[in-house]
């Protein structure tokens, strides 16, 4: 995986040099709050759970435009509460090496920058963590926790989506960015509901070169 994310990197350096273009490289790490699924189902609401992200870009510019690009590991998910059948809780947590690809438009002093687009995002592996307080089927005296095993499969993965982008160039090649990530596939085999991942993330970036 290492030679394989290094060989990347060094590619698009090669190719936006060879054409003249300004490229940097860097690294970022941030937190993400994440949300699967929507309030579409009776008895059933979503919210949000804190995760994490952490990779590598590369922006590769000319003039007011960039295109920004990278591999990041995400680790998202959400939270759904249960009212009617079956009182409690579950949390889905799933981890992605994910590849955005954003077109960026700076301002001019190159202060300020915002823009979009899509990403791809492979499912390397996630856990369901169920906690059940009752249902209808009979009363549950205490709290009953159940951790599962997420499988990934060629209807859920890969996930992919849209990427809104805003933020600030700041002092020594930091970087600081906001962002929204709307998922347009299905990742959880759920019929009666909506079930995709709904991101917003804060980055903090830094050029290496």
């Amino acid at each position: 995986m290492k030679k394989i994310t290094l060989l990347f990197f060094a590619a698009l350096c090669s190719i936006a040099a060879a054409c003249g273009q300004t490229v940097k490289l860097g690294v970022l790490v941030g937190p993400n709050w994440s949300t699967i699924g929507s309030q579409n189902s009776i008895g059933e609401t979503t919210a949000f759970t804190l995760g994490l992200h952490a990779g590598l870009f590369t922006e590769i510019a000319a003039g007011h435009w960039s295109i920004e690009t990278g591999l990041v590991y995400a680790d998202i998910g959400g939270k759904v509460n249960f009212s009617t059948e079956i009182a409690g809780n579950e949390t889905v947590s799933l981890q992605y090496l994910q590849v955005p690809v954003s077109f960026v438009y700076n301002t001019t002093d190159r202060k300020f920058f915002f823009g979009g687009g899509p990403y791809i995002g492979f499912g390397l592996s996630g856990n369901i963590s169920v906690n059940q307080t009752g249902g209808s089927f009979g009363q549950v005296d205490a709290s009953s926790n159940f951790n599962l095993k997420f499988t990934f499969n060629s209807r859920t993965n890969p996930d992919y989506g849209i990427n809104l982008l805003a933020g600030i160039h700041l002092n020594g090649g930091t970087i600081f960015t906001i962002g929204y990530g709307l998922g347009l596939r299905r990742v959880v085999d759920i019929t009666y509901t909506t079930v995709r991942n709904d991101v917003i993330t804060i980055s903090i970036g830094h050029s290496i070169f």
